[in-house]
């Protein structure tokens, strides 16, 4: 599998029961995605999924070990579970369930949006490669502002073109014990070489 963020476009129907709600055929890419790892490709390392939800976790999880076999999910330390779950845990590839639809419970869309540190846990669980699961175009367009700079960030990863960075960042603020770091991004400055600072 490439190295970096990768996108696997998945519309799904949205299944609501009560407050919990799940994407099926977003699930059915999700075991694909691990399925294609693990048996296809014959992958070394270690898989994890991470879901906003609950509820997709354990569906993913239930559906994962229906399809593959036992020993090549403990071979890859796999384990489906929530970014709370999977705080101070690493895996090589992270597949990542979206779980976002428009028909999605309110409070869950709510969740989300709140908690947007959630979303950067699971992007840094992953050491090599985060796949991400879901339908792009609603993402792009939908209520959650850092799902959808998400997308365009990760549309200019596919396009090949490089990211920039973004421009309303204010110049650093060094502290007084930061003499040269101060210094060194005042002389590259100085000779047009764009620094970004704790980029």
């Amino acid at each position: 599998w490439q190295q970096g963020i990768t996108w696997i476009d998945a519309k799904s129907e949205c299944i609501v029961n009560g407050r919990q709600y799940w994407l099926p055929n977003e699930i059915e890419h999700v075991v694909s995605a691990v399925e294609q790892l693990l048996i296809k490709e014959q992958f070394a390392g270690s898989i994890g999924v991470v879901a906003p939800m609950k509820e997709m976790a354990k569906r993913i999880e239930d559906a994962v070990s229906q399809k593959i076999n036992g020993n090549l999910l403990a071979a890859a330390d796999f384990r489906a579970a929530t970014a709370n779950a999977f705080q101070g845990a690493e895996r090589d590839v992270i597949v990542y369930s979206m779980s976002m639809h428009e028909s999605m419970t309110r409070g869950a869309s709510w969740f989300i949006g709140e908690n947007k540190n959630l979303f950067n846990v699971a992007l840094s669980r992953a050491r090599a490669a985060f796949i991400c699961v879901g339908d792009k175009e609603f993402i792009r367009s939908g209520p959650i502002s850092y799902l959808s700079e998400f997308v365009t960030y990760t549309d200019k990863l596919e396009s090949d073109l490089p990211v920039q960075p973004d421009e309303s960042q204010n110049e650093p603020i060094f502290e007084r014990e930061q003499i040269w770091e101060e210094k060194l991004y005042n002389a590259l400055k100085k000779r047009d070489i764009q620094v970004i600072s704790r980029y």
